[in-house]
């Protein structure tokens, strides 16, 4: 029950992390699509040889006239406004001191930029979200600037009820606070790079873990998602107490009930309790022993079918990169031949160490793929990084060969490296077969090397009859 009670913590806190962060990043994106277009707007030459109402028409769509989202305007490489969506003739203080100004200004590659929060006109606090221009030549021509009212965070965030002493947050990535439920005014602008907290979400694009907070003593679940691929980071805090506070009732009204039964029903009870422990504990080691190599420890071709076809179904639905590494063992019968199979096992084990230190991500998975051919899965890992790691694991492996001058020289590995993009109604298989593919090329160009995966070639079908012979 207490497990229980902290599963629906943890998943209600990341559902809710999870709709605001969709919330905010579609609305920053919608946000972005309008300064990109006029953008693309003001390249066009025609733009400036209309009149200004023909022009307010093409640059500026309605998207920027939402609730919460402010004037875009574009500023000149001096810091003046000189075109206004809601202004034909826009007469604005100079922006050239505006961090999105000196940004930009100072960076060719700032991309969608979003500002620290600051008081504007109307007296509501804002943030800019702004994107640089740029002459024919690349130097600096000016800022596209748009603003959001932090009281859209504000009206997102007090929808939301997270207990007596629960709270939410959004920052920026560099630590600056942008808002903060509860409210408080002062937060606003206040850099927490260097709490504790803030130092354990940086680095991961989803985070969740207990924390004590350093200002009120409470300690709290934290769960942290980045926004979109913006430069943002939304938190939600519950406080562990509060979690736990109807668990704790339930179990003093079990304790009570406990009490009341006789030590027979309760002898009983430990020792049905002790059974189920034992059957569960065989259960689990039959479940490993089911789905694990039992020489190398790494999973088996079973287990290996399951966790593929699930990370190409995970694939599809997120439209993220799969990669794999099939790895094969350069002439491993001449090696079983001349040193034993019990050498050649322990090649094999020492292949596993090797593939299993490079792939610590918790996403990451290995297995043997049969005889003396592993593959690695990479989810959300593009073609470049899979080559990076199985050469990782390649020149790890010549290293540790390297170091036992005394026993036999340990065979080297081909590594064929495929990656894609699955799509509703493509095979898994074809990933599977373009790595192999590679593996077999980068046996035919020598051995011990990695070779990514190429598109089909008439001839792809018969590479591995012409490595093979």
């Amino acid at each position: 029950m207490r497990q229980a009670h902290w599963d629906k913590a943890s998943q209600a806190s990341n559902n809710i992390v999870a709709t605001i962060e969709a919330d905010i990043a579609r609305t920053i994106d919608s946000y972005d699509l309008s300064l990109q277009g006029v953008i693309d707007g003001l390249k066009l030459p025609e733009t400036n040889q209309v009149s200004k109402e023909t022009r307010q028409v093409i640059l500026f769509d309605r998207a920027a006239t939402a609730k919460h989202l402010g004037a875009i305007r574009v500023i000149d490489a001096e810091g003046r406004t000189i075109i206004d969506s809601r202004n034909l003739d826009p007469q604005q203080p100079n922006r050239s001191e505006r961090d999105y100004f000196k940004v930009h200004a100072q960076s060719a590659n700032a991309g969608l930029y979003i500002g620290r929060p600051f008081e504007g006109d109307d007296g509501q606090y804002i943030i800019g979200i702004s994107r640089r221009l740029s002459h024919p030549d690349g130097s600096f021509a000016g800022v596209v600037v748009g603003s959001l009212q932090l009281g859209y965070f504000h009206d997102l965030f007090r929808k939301v009820k997270l207990g007596q002493d629960g709270a939410m947050g959004l920052t920026r990535t560099d630590g600056i606070m942008l808002m903060r439920s509860p409210f408080d005014i002062d937060a606003i602008g206040r850099d927490i790079s260097h709490s504790r907290v803030f130092e354990q979400a940086v680095g991961s694009h989803l985070r969740q873990f207990e924390e004590t907070a350093s200002t009120d003593g409470v300690k709290r679940l934290h769960v942290i998602k980045q926004v979109g691929d913006h430069p943002l980071l939304i938190m939600v805090a519950v406080s562990i107490e509060e979690i736990y506070a109807g668990w704790r009732q339930q179990t003093r009204r079990i304790g009570l009930l406990v009490l009341a039964l006789c030590g027979a029903t309760l002898a009983l009870a430990l020792f049905s309790a002790q059974e189920l422990r034992r059957r569960a504990e065989a259960e689990r080691a039959l479940a490993i022993l089911a789905t694990t190599d039992s020489l190398t420890g790494l999973a088996n071709r079973r287990r290996f079918d399951e966790v593929f076809e699930d990370q190409w179904q995970r694939s599809i639905r997120r439209k993220t990169s799969l990669t794999v590494l099939m790895i094969d063992v350069d002439h491993f019968k001449a090696y079983n031949d001349s040193h034993g199979h019990l050498a050649g096992d322990d090649t094999l084990k020492m292949i596993a160490a090797c593939v299993s230190d490079c792939t610590r991500k918790s996403s990451d998975f290995a297995a043997r793929f049969g005889g003396e051919e592993f593959v690695v899965v990479l989810p959300d890992t593009s073609l470049d990084l899979g080559v990076a790691m199985a050469e990782r694991i390649r020149n790890l492996l010549v290293g540790f060969s390297s170091k036992q001058p005394n026993s036999p020289q340990m065979p080297t590995v081909s590594i064929g490296v495929g990656s894609q993009v699955p799509q509703s109604g493509t095979r898994s298989s074809d990933l599977i077969d373009a790595a192999d593919i590679a593996l077999y090329e980068a046996k035919r160009n020598g051995r011990n090397r990695t070779e990514p995966a190429r598109r089909p070639s008439p001839k792809s079908s018969e590479l591995k009859l012409v490595v093979n012979q």
